[in-house]
């Protein structure tokens, strides 16, 4: 019979505070020009108001907001507009990322600056354009198509059973770029709908501009920001259910 000695697991080196000094620049960038303005927003958000007057820090903005059928309407237009946006950018990028991934490597390559050079026009053109489909959908081995291909399958049934299911955390990574970038824009609805089709973006310029209420347009802020958070949080969860069935 044979001892056999149990084997000490190797000491974890430990860095000195010292390598973690270029870090450092970053996170007070950060903390300046982030975690501050998020803080002074969610503060002026639980502040009273010249149309809502409350003793102290409390939800009251909130719910004048949410009370009122016409910011309910606003509420909702911001998440129809982002969602058909994002259902519009899946229906034209991913035909076009699927035919990138099969052209020559210097065609594609013209054809991808062609596509993301627009760009440069306004995020307007970057709902639509910024995908991160391509880079999905050229990492899917041609192995497997060709394997589906010889057992029978024709294009449509390799694409429906062997490149959408592998191309499906793009799909996901793609839609909630899309629809952050439509849920939190502002030049394109301010332009587009103007002050008759406001969105959540739009209502908080409206609030600090015209109306001059800094409380009001936190309270704005902090709910799209709240609500863009709860859709992605569920929608991530679902395609996740997905992914794994």
């Amino acid at each position: 019979m044979t001892l056999q000695l149990p084997i000490a697991a190797a000491p974890r080196e430990t860095l000195p505070w010292s390598a973690y000094a270029p870090l450092v620049p970053g996170l007070v960038f950060l903390a300046l020009f982030l975690v501050v303005p998020l803080c002074a927003t969610l503060w002026l958000s639980l502040s009273p108001n010249v149309l809502v007057a409350f003793a102290g820090p409390g939800l009251d903005n909130f719910a004048y907001l949410l009370g009122k059928a016409y910011y309910l309407d606003v509420l909702v237009r911001t998440v129809r507009i982002a969602s058909v946006t994002t259902a519009i950018a899946l229906l034209l990028g991913y035909p076009a990322a699927y035919v990138l991934r099969d052209v020559s490597e210097r065609l594609g390559s013209t054809m991808i600056i062609g596509l993301t050079f627009p760009i440069l026009a306004g995020p307007l053109v970057v709902v639509l354009g910024w995908m991160t489909l391509f880079a999905v959908l050229k990492q899917i081995p041609s192995d497997a198509l060709e394997a589906a291909r010889s057992l029978g399958a024709g294009r449509v049934q390799v694409l429906r059973h062997v490149v959408w299911p592998l191309s499906l955390p793009g799909v996901v990574s793609a839609a909630l770029i899309a629809f952050s970038l439509a849920a939190s824009s502002y030049v394109s609805p301010h332009y587009l709908g103007g002050a008759t089709q406001l969105t959540l973006t739009t209502l908080v310029a409206q609030f600090i501009l015209a109306t001059f209420n800094s409380e009001l347009a936190g309270a704005a802020a902090a709910m799209l920001l709240v609500l863009m958070a709860i859709i992605i949080f569920g929608f991530t969860k679902l395609t996740a259910r997905a992914i794994r069935a």
